[in-house]
């Protein structure tokens, strides 16, 4: 009879069977029950090992332990250490029952095989360079280092913070901030004048060096150094010029005159002065200026010679200076005869009395008038005692007298 505590008989008291009215006596059949639950594992239980897995669900219906063999390798998922066999333990697989993936580098829960961004960067894989570095996605040098930790992005050997160009291994300069870097920049400073033709390509405020002594001419007071500074220079870029004396435009050192008065240089003794070209006397001071000209001591002025240190007078002007002249009053009697060599009405001075007979009334200094002396040139004499026949000729004296007078005079002209 059955015991009301096994109403099946299959030796599983009612409180613990899972199947209380299955088929009785069925435990001494070749049924099983592995899970011992009261029910045969055949028709009546569907979780044969009572894992909370349908037996239809279930890759180990015998085992409770297993359920689920991702791999179907025959080792379930709890015992196998890597349950999707993509040979990533499961312990580093953040995919583990997934054989295509085991990576999920930004934890968005795509993998990293079917992540289009790995990093979660916002940069696409394609176009990343450390697609699994959320903190770098450029190496524009291409030298393992991204761009953010990189010093020197560009690889150029200019550090980044001080490169105006840090992607770009061809520039690291803009002097002028024009945006085109100074390698390709015609005009590195901006200034207008191009780099070929710039002494100072990378200063705006130079552009030319004439004497090439490393400062530019804007900032150097001698341009040409010619140790002429720029501002009393009449030719500042000009190393072989520095004075304009005529201001016409050719300098002193080219200039055949350089003071323009029409007289070379070579002949004017004055060359820098356009008021005076000669110095006759060499006494420092020109001619136009100089009231002695010659340095004879008589001035210009009363000078007939003013240029002629050798003469200064000429006192019958006929352009011969008396020290050469041998007849100075033009008298036709030469000077070394001449008593009055200076005065053209005389040239005799029979008695030494300092006044030439023409104008002396008493020539031979006898105390006799020329007039009343029958030899007014004998102060020996001055009467002519004659015989009684030749007295008796009336006026024959005075005859006598005034041929003695001619004959004087004649004379004097002709010595």
């Amino acid at each position: 009879m059955t015991s009301s505590s096994d109403s099946d008989g299959d030796g599983v008291v009612d409180v613990d069977d899972s199947c209380p009215n299955g088929d009785s006596n069925w435990v001494s059949t070749a049924t099983t029950d592995y899970d011992g639950d009261g029910c045969q594992d055949s028709n009546e239980d569907s979780d044969d090992d009572n894992d909370g897995i349908l037996d239809v669900n279930d890759a180990f219906p015998l085992d409770s332990s297993e359920s689920v063999d991702t791999d179907n390798d025959g080792t379930g998922d709890n015992a196998d250490t890597d349950d999707d066999d993509d040979s990533v333990l499961d312990a580093d697989d953040a995919f583990p029952l997934d054989p295509t993936e085991s990576e999920d580098t930004d934890n968005d829960g795509t993998g990293d095989n079917a992540d289009t961004d790995d990093d979660g960067d916002n940069v696409l894989d394609a176009n990343d360079a450390f697609p699994l570095d959320p903190t770098e996605s450029e190496d524009t040098d291409n030298d393992g280092t991204g761009n953010n930790a990189d010093t020197d992005d560009d690889g150029d050997n200019v550090t980044d913070a001080n490169d105006a160009f840090p992607l770009d291994p061809t520039e690291s300069e803009d002097t002028d901030n024009d945006g085109t870097g100074n390698n390709a920049d015609t005009d590195d400073d901006g200034d207008n004048v191009t780099d070929a033709n710039d002494a100072f390509p990378l200063d705006p405020t130079e552009s030319e060096d004439t004497d090439n002594d490393g400062t530019g001419n804007n900032a150097d007071t001698d341009d040409d150094g010619d140790n002429v500074t720029d501002a009393n220079d009449a030719f500042p870029l000009d190393p072989t010029e520095s004075e304009d004396t005529d201001n016409d435009g050719t300098g002193d050192n080219a200039d055949t005159d350089d003071d323009g008065d029409n007289v070379t240089d070579a002949n004017d003794a004055f060359p820098l002065d356009p008021t005076e070209s000669e110095d006759t006397d060499n006494d420092g001071t020109g001619d136009n200026a100089d009231t002695d000209d010659d340095g004879d001591n008589v001035t210009d002025a009363n000078d007939a010679f003013p240029l002629d240190p050798t003469e200064s007078e000429d006192t019958d002007n006929d352009g011969t200076g008396d020290n050469a002249d041998t007849d100075d009053d033009g008298d036709n009697v030469l000077d070394a005869d001449d008593a009055f060599p200076l005065d053209s009405s005389e040239s005799v001075d029979t008695d030494n009395d300092g006044t030439g007979d023409n104008a002396d009334t008493d020539d031979d200094g006898d105390n006799v008038l020329d007039a009343d002396d029958a030899f007014p040139l004998d102060p020996t004499k001055s009467k002519d005692t004659v015989s009684d026949e030749d007295s008796s000729i009336p006026g024959f004296t005075g005859i006598l007298a005034t041929l003695s007078l001619l004959g004087a005079a004649f004379i004097r002209r002709n010595e």
